[in-house]
């Protein structure tokens, strides 16, 4: 609805402005936001999710948008490589885990997703503090703001060990033409056959 009634918008939280940008942005940043103060109210500490009688088997205990050069970044501009470095610590060993990455729309639409399983990335146990990382060498995003959404798996994928939303991504202009993302992709000219 706040889509259809303007092209601006802003994120008011406790009084002051959280957010201002346009109506999609100022959404994926209250829901960030509000999935924030869910955990802080709950008592849980962050990125942690207790499955079965309530036992911790790991949690994700950070989550780190990184340049080419390594360096921490909360804004990349379309066709920059972008790292995404996510920090765990498993409690116990836990055979075959799979890790998953959605990208999410300020209307929580699922821009992009994928995890260790799908991409060939087998993973044979983790056990204690660690990380993973998935690294994309050309942005393909248009400008926007976008959710960072991380998920934690049992080896069968049956059962969630961990999800959340963990933070934002935002997305800056640069070289890109029009559409939903920007396909790594190249041009050639050559002679007609």
């Amino acid at each position: 609805m706040i889509r259809n009634q303007t092209n601006r918008a802003i994120f008011l939280d406790s009084g002051r402005c959280a957010f201002q940008g346009s109506p999609d942005d100022a959404i994926a940043a209250y829901l960030v936001a509000e999935s924030e103060r869910e955990h802080q109210q709950s008592g849980s500490a962050p990125n942690v999710a207790p499955v079965g009688d309530g036992e911790q088997l790991a949690r994700i205990e950070a989550v780190h948008t990184l340049d080419a050069s390594g360096q921490p970044r909360s804004a990349f501009h379309t066709g920059q490589a972008l790292t995404v470095r996510i920090d765990y610590e498993a409690f116990e060993p836990i055979a075959k885990p799979c890790f998953g990455i959605a990208f999410l729309t300020g209307d929580g639409s699922v821009y992009t997703g994928t995890n260790t399983a799908v991409s060939g990335f087998p993973i044979d146990a983790i056990d204690g503090r660690g990380s993973v990382s998935f690294a994309l060498r050309h942005l393909p995003f248009v400008p926007g703001l976008y959710r960072i959404r991380i998920a934690l798996r049992d080896g069968q994928l049956a059962s969630c060990i961990a999800e959340r939303d963990v933070g934002t991504l935002r997305v800056e202009g640069g070289r890109f033409g029009a559409g939903l993302f920007h396909p790594e992709h190249e041009w050639r000219l050559g002679e007609p056959e």
